[in-house]
């Protein structure tokens, strides 16, 4: 070994240069973790296109079949065999779809798999809808109709299958769903709320004077006067917001679904519509920075399993700058 390696070795040069590369290593090996989360995560709140085909295995008949694909994958044609499924014993594989059928009150389940095999009569109509709701999840079909206290309006059953005038009128009665919902979501959440909050208020008030034996009849007399102003005022957002339920639930839309069934859908448990098989990129573009905004800044909704996470990402965030507040003291 020559004098100049040794000297440049015993510099600490190369540890140097080792751990510059192994925390270079690090950083992409991170990076490129959270790009394939986000990656595979992300792309959820893309509006995929909605296929309607003919479903149609051996021995059963024809069905109707609309939804979302979502990933397709080889297997093992014994392994369809052991679960009841009928195949070709000369065949050893077979390619399934996994689809998102949505429409619960009909099929009963979000998701299922199809075997590619038995799939025909692919197609994309542009009159597709997807309805996404407060609760059941999606809905897939086609709007014929819009319906206003129950009686179809006239002149709103669909003369096509895509009917934009139809369309336009649907869109026009969501944007007044929409704006109802926000006006009784802030009467519920704020009004109302400060309300029942100064009501509990005097309640607690009152009883802490009679433990005290401090209530006099001027005092009794000034806490019954403000319950009475209270809930007076009370009894004015209560008639408010039942006036509002009303108005939100007049209207609703007849969709036509799988196999020619019709559902009647109120549009006050609508949260998105949109038909994106004729949607162009930045109208995709639009819906996806919708609903991915929706993810973050939105509350939680059937069961915690649609909607928002913003209650947990705020409970996080405050967590971290608690514990940061702790933890300095002690120059951690």
């Amino acid at each position: 070994m020559s004098k100049k390696l040794r000297k440049w070795l015993r510099a600490g040069s190369p540890w140097v240069w080792f751990n510059a590369g192994a925390v270079a290593i690090s950083i992409i090996m991170v990076a490129g973790l959270i790009g394939l989360l986000a990656f595979h995560g992300l792309r959820h709140f893309w509006p995929a296109d909605v296929m309607q085909a003919r479903y149609q295995p051996p021995g059963l008949p024809a069905t109707e079949v609309i939804g979302e694909l979502i990933e397709s994958e080889t297997v093992l044609a014994e392994r369809l065999q052991d679960s009841g499924v009928d195949v070709d014993p000369a065949k050893n594989f077979y390619q399934r779809d996994l689809w998102k059928f949505g429409n619960r009150e009909i099929t009963g389940t979000d998701f299922g798999w199809l075997l590619t095999d038995y799939i025909s009569e692919k197609k994309f109509p542009d009159a597709l809808t997807v309805l996404e709701r407060q609760q059941w999840g999606n809905f897939y079909g086609i709007p014929i109709a819009l319906l206003e206290r129950g009686e179809t309006l006239a002149n709103s059953r669909a003369q096509a299958e895509n009917d934009s005038l139809l369309w336009a009128e649907l869109q026009f009665r969501l944007d007044r769903a929409y704006e109802l919902r926000e006006e009784i979501s802030s009467l519920q959440g704020q009004e109302l709320g400060r309300v029942n909050s100064e009501l509990e208020r005097l309640r607690l008030l009152e009883r802490a004077l009679v433990i005290a034996d401090e209530m006099s009849p001027t005092l009794k007399q000034e806490i019954n006067e403000n319950r009475a102003t209270l809930e007076s005022r009370l009894l004015v957002i209560q008639l408010r917001l039942n006036r509002l339920k009303a108005e939100i639930s007049r209207d609703s839309v007849l969709m036509r679904a799988v196999n020619n069934s019709e559902v009647q859908i109120a549009l006050e448990d609508i949260v998105r519509a949109y038909q994106p098989n004729q949607l162009g990129l930045p109208g995709k573009f639009a819906v996806y920075f919708s609903r991915l905004w929706e993810f973050l800044s939105a509350e939680p909704r059937e069961a915690n399993t649609e909607g928002g996470v913003f209650p947990a990402i705020f409970g996080t965030v405050v967590m971290v700058l608690l514990m940061s507040i702790i933890v300095t003291p002690f120059g951690v």
